[in-house]
């Protein structure tokens, strides 16, 4: 369905390396996210006070989170797509990284209200009631929840997006989430062990581990983590290759968001060339660099005396 929207409503949607295409695919999976979130949030939470079950109104109490979540990807996008400007000189990028930094958090807040509504309950517990639409509520919520996992794992990978990357794990704890809720009723029915409470707390112990993780991956992204092996190595064959250049140290890549790098690196340059060939040759480099993976390039050339041993 979202390649279909994405026809639909995303002009050029092929282009993703245009940061106003990126823009839109953010957008469009925060609508579909908080629509989708919404109608489960409401079935789940008619389920679980109709079952008494405070693991399934726990539940959809996080379906409504995650539809705030999805508000927040949905502004970390429109804010990440500004151009620069004389505050922003290199854009406003990083704005991706904290909002899935605060959809993180939120999830993880999410979870600690769990928790503690799953203690309340261990204190002075309530007998949980099943009925077919309880399970049909929650056998429906899993089949969604797996869509927006899927396709918010198909589109963080697609642009490289930090928010969705997030959205995508919460997604799928939901589903395990889910499926313990329904696990505690099934149990009480054929057992008549009230187990409700213990799975509240497993599943805000599954969304706590889930939030902490998606923080920890922006978190470092902010803190100014070193680039992939991959697009490292990739400047060093480029410069390899090119004529002129012997090698090249003191590589730095800075990132500002999806696409915005700077990179800055020492070219060594045989000291018998002429300073105007060398700053061709800079320069030449700049631009081969720039082209190849997307990056604002400054090279600095350093002469080698060639001929001494």
């Amino acid at each position: 369905m979202i390649k279909l929207l994405a026809r639909l409503f995303i002009k050029d949607f092929d282009n993703t390396s245009d940061h106003t295409v990126r823009a839109r695919y953010g957008i469009l999976a925060g609508v579909v996210g908080i629509v989708l979130n919404i109608l489960l949030f409401a079935g789940k939470l008619a389920a679980g006070l109709i079952s008494s079950s405070v693991s399934v109104v726990a539940d959809a109490f996080n379906n409504l989170s995650d539809a705030g979540s999805s508000v927040v990807s949905i502004a970390g996008c429109r804010i990440a797509a500004a151009p620069a400007d004389r505050e922003h000189p290199f854009g406003h990028g990083r704005a991706e990284y904290i909002a899935g930094l605060v959809v993180s958090c939120s999830i993880v807040f999410m979870a600690l209200e769990i928790g503690r509504e799953s203690v309340a309950k261990l204190i002075t517990p309530e007998e949980p009631t099943a009925d077919m639409l309880t399970f049909a509520v929650l056998g429906a919520s899993i089949l969604v929840k797996l869509y927006i996992y899927a396709y918010n794992r198909h589109l963080s990978r697609l642009i490289n997006s930090a928010p969705m990357k997030a959205v995508a794990v919460d997604s799928l704890s939901d589903c395990i989430s889910t499926l313990a809720a329904a696990g505690s009723l099934v149990v009480y029915a054929v057992w008549g062990l009230n187990i409700d409470g213990w799975v509240g707390l497993l599943i805000a112990l599954i969304i706590t581990r889930a939030g902490i993780n998606a923080a920890k991956e922006s978190l470092t992204i902010l803190l100014g983590s070193r680039a992939d092996d991959e697009y490292i190595e990739g400047i060093h064959d480029t410069a390899r290759k090119f004529e002129g250049i012997i090698g090249i140290h003191d590589l730095y890549v800075h990132n500002y968001g999806v696409g915005r790098n700077v990179v800055s690196l020492h070219a060594e340059i045989p000291d018998t060339a002429s300073f105007v060939e060398a700053h061709e040759m800079a320069d030449a480099l700049e631009n081969e660099i720039a082209e190849k993976f997307g990056a604002v390039v400054t090279v600095h050339m350093d002469p080698i005396h060639v001929s001494d041993e």
